[in-house]
């Protein structure tokens, strides 16, 4: 560069005494021409010691098909693309084939950078991980699928839950066999339940227990066909203790549903007070993992102190007006009331809202099933006559159904609050029938549908649903702080804020370890999550690639990358051009001075 400028610095120079004697000449004539050419000589001779160059166009290389071999892929179908040359970015594909014909890409966006004239990149087997789809946006993917393997292709379970709650785990197993494949949820070392899955066919199932732990545990799911045992999964379980809600019983006579529902709202840590009419203004009042409170009237004050208030249609009917203005001004501040209905007629503002249907105890059910909301799996039986039912009505939650889909529980929002009503007057039956769990499920979801909320002050998801080890995860986070720093085991996590919502925020961090991770904000109001083995649900991860990926190469197929048919290179002008134009104007000014 810096010869470069004593070449131009130079030629300023000369070029400055040329023009000056130029024009100090007495003899005027054929000036332009001196100038214009003493001007030329100069730049000639500046460019002969210069390179100059430009840009132009050359024909570059046509268009490039590759073929991209992914975990899954049948080697039979590689006679459709013998003449692809082939590549993968999975370790165990060159191990477990032929390594002279297929290249490793350790790094997939910066290979594709590399390569601009690939035009279309196919891929063979399950395909690749969203993540991994990211660096293929500007070309055109097609995708050929390996056969769906066999095993879990999708499953679910709430994570996490409050002790007492029910765990159901819910999914789909494509069984490719001819044989039956029974699946069994272990914890704890115990057999929890099962199911049993026909041969040849994808089916759906739900296995569901009520875990009995308080805090972290990794339950086990066993496949099992005969004596083998297709796969071994875990399935990481992490129970918090039950809200203490604070629950207000009112029963217009004492009778057995109360008895047992009292005695299992104790036992589950409920804090419980209880007020039962014996005769006019003759209560009998009951205070359990609590301290005692007036209870004779409904007052503001009794009521801010309670979650939940249980009370019968009959009761609900003899409040006086002080005590129903004051109930509905709490539920509309997120207290929440449940009704137990037994007949069809309202007996107060409460019920009002909802219809019931009653049908003749001759062509009623001597014993039915539940189904609860969320749960595919029927609970009970329970051994009564049931002769009344919801109809549901625009803006009822059915949360309790029988076998016949007629709803037993229904739910309404009430301001802030929700009013329930259920039908379901003999549930202890379930309990005398040793149904302990269907029980708890049946009166946990229904008061947790019920309950005053409470709302946390942030809220979190992790993407994908499985983290595992090495690969990215994307952490969203709803929050009200300012500027959020995450914490995790390895590491500070850096978040970027959304632009239209400015409560949320995101970021990507890498596990190194395996298990149990505890990820916080500003070292507290910690998230617990469960890092998973490369290995673990290799079967669900072969799934979500294809579906990924297939979803993925149906979008960029709509278009295609035009092959690179010419690139841009720098020319340099050869130097005899310049000597020729030196040659010739320096004649022009060597004739001119000779006539003079």
């Amino acid at each position: 560069m810096t010869w470069h400028y004593i070449v131009v610095g130079v030629s300023v120079l000369l070029l400055t005494g040329l023009l000056w004697k130029e024009f100090r000449r007495s003899n005027r004539g054929r000036l332009i021409g001196r100038v214009l050419a003493s001007t030329l000589a100069v730049i000639a001779l500046a460019c002969m010691v210069l390179p100059v160059s430009y840009s132009t166009n050359k024909p570059g290389k046509p268009g490039q098909d590759i073929l991209l071999l992914t975990e899954g892929f049948l080697p039979d179908s590689l006679s459709a693309f013998q003449h692809l040359k082939r590549y993968t970015t999975d370790s165990t594909v060159i191990q477990n084939h032929d390594t002279t014909t297929i290249e490793f890409i350790p790094d997939l966006a910066y290979f594709v950078h590399t390569h601009p004239a690939i035009r279309q990149i196919h891929v063979l087997g399950y395909g690749l991980h969203p993540w991994e789809l990211e660096s293929l946006e500007n070309y055109a993917v097609a995708f050929h699928p390996a056969p769906a393997p066999a095993g879990i292709s999708f499953i679910s379970w709430p994570q996490p839950i409050q002790s007492g709650d029910p765990l159901p785990v819910q999914g789909r197993y494509n069984n490719t066999s001819s044989q039956k494949v029974k699946l069994i949820l272990n914890g704890l070392q115990t057999n929890l339940d099962s199911a049993t899955l026909p041969a040849n066919q994808e089916s759906t199932f739900t296995l569901s227990t009520v875990p009995k732990h308080v805090g972290k545990a990794i339950y086990t799911l066993f496949a099992i066909a005969e004596k083998d045992t297709l796969a071994t999964e875990k399935i990481p379980v992490f129970t918090q203790p039950q809200q203490k809600l604070k629950i207000l019983l009112l029963t217009s006579a004492p009778d057995f549903e109360n008895k047992f529902l009292k005695t299992w709202l104790y036992e589950n840590q409920y804090a419980l007070a209880s007020r039962s009419t014996i005769s006019k203004n003759k209560f009998s009042t009951e205070y359990l993992n609590m301290d005692p409170v007036p209870l004779a009237r409904l007052t503001h004050d009794l009521l801010d102190s309670f979650d939940v208030l249980i009370a019968d249609q009959t009761l609900l009917g003899t409040l006086r007006n002080s005590e129903v203005q004051a109930l509905q001004t709490h539920i509309e501040q997120g207290l929440g009331l449940i009704i137990r209905a037994s007949e069809p007629n309202a007996t107060s503002p409460f019920d009002r809202n909802f219809s019931f249907i009653q049908q003749p105890v001759a062509q009623s059910q001597k014993s039915f099933n539940l189904r609860l909301l969320n749960n595919t799996e029927k609970a009970g039986p329970i051994a009564a006559v049931q002769a009344l039912y919801l109809n549901q009505k625009p803006g009822d939650q059915p949360i309790v159904k029988d076998d016949q889909g007629r709803i037993l529980a229904s739910s309404q929002l009430a301001g802030a609050g929700k009013v329930l009503v259920t039908s379901l007057f003999n549930t202890y039956t379930l309990l005398l029938e040793g149904n302990t769990n269907d029980y708890a499920a049946l009166w946990s979801m229904v008061i947790s549908e019920a309950a005053r909320k409470t709302y946390r002050q942030e809220s979190w998801a992790l993407q994908p649903a499985f983290p595992r080890v090495s690969q990215p995860v994307s952490v969203l986070l709803d929050t009200k702080a300012a500027q959020p720093t995450l914490y995790t085991p390895d590491g500070k996590v850096y978040l970027q804020q959304n632009y239209w919502l400015p409560f949320r925020w995101q970021g990507t961090f890498w596990s190194e370890k395996t298990g149990w991770q505890r990820m916080a904000q500003h070292q507290d109001r910690p998230f617990d999550f469960f890092v998973y083995h490369k290995n673990d649900w290799k079967g669900l991860d072969a799934y979500e690639k294809i579906t990924a990926t297939r979803q993925f190469a149906r979008q960029t197929n709509t278009w295609k990358k035009e092959p690179v048919t010419e690139e841009k290179v720098s020319a340099q002008i050869p130097k005899l051009y310049f000597y020729l134009i030196f040659l010739v104007v320096t004649a022009f000014l060597w004739w001119e001075s000779k006539l003079l």
